[in-house]
């Protein structure tokens, strides 16, 4: 049986590096069942009250949080580098943990998009739009701003809504 390399890299680099035919098949075992994962989830997240959503990703987050020692301690050390002794160790455990809610509350809510059309998007997205004409009163000057009600840092939100006329 001939093994797939999911990285690109040529059979000889894995070798050298100590890895051989074995770590190929694990590498490629794991993109599968990863890809398996995600494809059976879409459908039920996106039938989800997104309330529910927020809790489930919130709890899971912070699953990952207790038991992924690696990247918590990649993360503490980042706000360790970033803010040094501004912040307490217990400021920067409840920042990092914070930050992998809103992940993983933003990776689901992904899922849950196809649930937002044009009739329900006023719903998750406010819109402002203002003139002001009162430093040049012959050069208005038009400032929309869209606001995204999902998630915390759904940045990318707002730009479905794009193409939906507001009247």
């Amino acid at each position: 049986m001939k093994c797939v390399n999911p990285d690109g890299l040529p059979r000889e680099a894995l070798i050298d590096r100590g890895t051989g035919a074995l770590c190929i098949k694990v590498k490629r075992a794991r993109y599968w069942i990863e890809w398996l994962l995600v494809s059976l989830s879409v459908r039920p997240i996106s039938l989800m009250p997104l309330g529910l959503l927020r809790a489930i990703s919130e709890f899971a987050a912070s699953l990952v949080f207790a038991f992924d020692r690696k990247s918590r301690a990649v993360a503490l050390a980042n706000l360790e580098v970033a803010y040094g002794s501004e912040l307490t160790p217990k400021q920067r455990e409840l920042i990092a943990k914070r930050s992998f809610q809103a992940f993983g509350k933003n990776f689901l809510e992904l899922f849950w998009t196809p649930r937002l059309t044009s009739d329900n998007l006023e719903k998750y997205v406010s819109a402002e739009t203002r003139t002001d004409s009162a430093k040049s009163p012959s050069r208005r000057l038009l400032t929309s701003r869209l606001h995204p009600i999902l998630g915390t840092s759904n940045w990318w939100v707002p730009s479905l809504g794009t193409g939906v006329s507001v009247a």
